[in-house]
């Protein structure tokens, strides 16, 4: 998690340090133009290897530390871009060929600088072959360009701040950001198997493909247990017989069928969202003590099966639960189909409605609640840019509340940094709040 982030002159006006304290939850608010969304964008490219974005940014000195005290400290000045210490190139500008090889232009300044101090030749135009760069003994990987540049140029002595960042995103993790204008986004084309394009598009239309691929996952790693515990049966039959190490008092009657009613609720719920299909055998077959290590063996792998598709159940239950709360006269319904469009679908009684129909704000609170729940992957900082965006005022009353439910649910999420003007939102939580208004303020007063 992130414990402070420090940023001097911010648009050459703003000097701002944020203690967030390794908080889960932080909220930050503050008038139009004070930085807040920038700030989002400052963490965003730290986390998710754009430091060549961030060096677009107007700032003095950027200080980031994490909860066990780990900092990468960004400077900008007339002397260039350094991280720790160290100068990086930045090039002028970037672009790429149809083979995906990244070509960069340098600064005249930069190669003449190069060029004297490194006692090499550089020409302007350099190409990058290799998409990532992997540092030995890290398990980590950088995608950034600006990184890849500098280690193309420089080789050994850029290594270390590389090692340096690399650690930084090792230790805090990725990001997935809730930006203002989530409603549209760039998405890939698929054709031939291959991405060959994107096209701007509206989010809430991809969300039924996106679902079945989740689906699709959870499916296959439901396959996968199932047969391997079928296929270790007879060993794991073996094992406790060898071991002595149940008898027919350790497993009665009474543990069978307290499993199985454990099974039988689990099964309800999960083919409501069109997972399986209750299982009648499981009520009609008798137990017998006689055996009782092979129903406890069944009874055992059954649950460890379904474990497989419990955390999903879980999502999808909240969402769910959230997303009815808010749509008046409407509920959302999601089920494991076949075909796509049936996925995901809003009815208000009978009548589908299309989800492109669907109103600004209903719209608003599917994406972003649906980003926050299913879009994420192990150890994320949750960034949510006014989440208050077209939303009725009760539901901003709500949306905090309804932040700590998904981080419960979604273990993914380690840290959430919310930006918001709304008083609704902030409700009776100003405590909590880092006003950068009072911190301008203050440091003018200085």
């Amino acid at each position: 998690m992130i414990n402070s982030i420090e940023i001097e002159s911010l648009f050459e006006r703003y000097d701002y340090k944020l203690n967030f304290n390794s908080k889960k939850m932080v909220i930050i608010s503050g008038p139009n133009g004070y930085g807040k969304t920038t700030i989002l964008n400052v963490i965003r490219d730290i986390l998710d290897d754009d430091l060549f974005h961030l060096s677009s940014i107007i700032f003095k000195k950027i200080t980031i530390e994490t909860d066990d005290r780990v900092k990468l400290v960004i400077e900008k000045n007339e002397s260039g871009f350094f991280i720790n210490s160290f100068k990086l190139y930045v090039p002028a500008t970037i672009n790429s060929d149809d083979r995906k090889n990244i070509l960069f232009v340098l600064k005249s300044e930069d190669i003449n600088e190069l060029r004297i101090k490194h006692k090499k030749y550089f020409i302007p135009q350099q190409v990058l072959n290799e998409r990532y760069l992997s540092i030995k003994g890290l398990d980590a990987y950088t995608d950034d360009v600006l990184l890849r540049i500098n280690v193309q140029l420089l080789g050994q002595p850029a290594m270390k701040v590389v090692e340096d960042v690399l650690r930084f995103y090792t230790k805090i993790g990725n990001s997935i950001y809730c930006s203002a204008d989530r409603l549209y986004h760039y998405y890939p084309i698929n054709g031939g198997g291959q991405r060959k394009n994107s096209a701007y598009t509206e989010v809430i239309n991809t969300l039924p493909e996106r679902m079945s691929e989740l689906f699709g996952y959870y499916n296959s790693r439901y396959t996968q247990m199932s047969n391997n515990l079928d296929f270790t049966f007879v060993s794991q039959l073996n094992y406790e017989i060898k071991n002595s190490s149940i008898d027919e008092n350790d497993y009665s009657e009474e543990d069978y069928n307290s499993d199985i009613m454990l099974i039988s609720n689990r099964l309800d719920r999960l083919a409501s969202f069109g997972f399986l299909s209750r299982d009648e055998l499981t009520k009609t077959i008798e137990f017998n003590s006689q055996y009782s290590v092979v129903f406890k063996i069944f009874a055992n792998n059954y649950l460890q099966k379904l474990d497989v598709l419990e955390k999903l159940a879980d999502k999808l239950s909240l969402f769910k639960k959230i997303i009815d709360s808010k749509l008046t006269n409407k509920e959302i319904i999601i089920k494991n189909d076949k075909r796509i469009d049936n996925i995901i679908q809003v009815k208000d009684r009978n009548i589908v409605i299309p989800l492109a129909n669907l109103s600004s704000g209903e719209k608003e609170i599917i994406v972003m609640y649906y980003n926050l729940i299913f879009e994420s992957n192990y150890n994320l900082i949750a960034l949510v840019d006014e989440p208050e965006l077209s939303s009725h005022i009760s539901w901003q009353y709500e949306a905090l509340d309804d932040f700590e439910k998904i981080m419960e649910v979604n273990n993914s999420l380690r840290q959430m940094i919310i930006c918001t003007h709304s008083p609704q939102i902030i409700n009776n939580r100003w405590d909590e709040v880092i006003d950068l208004c009072e911190q301008a303020e203050k440091n003018k007063n200085d």
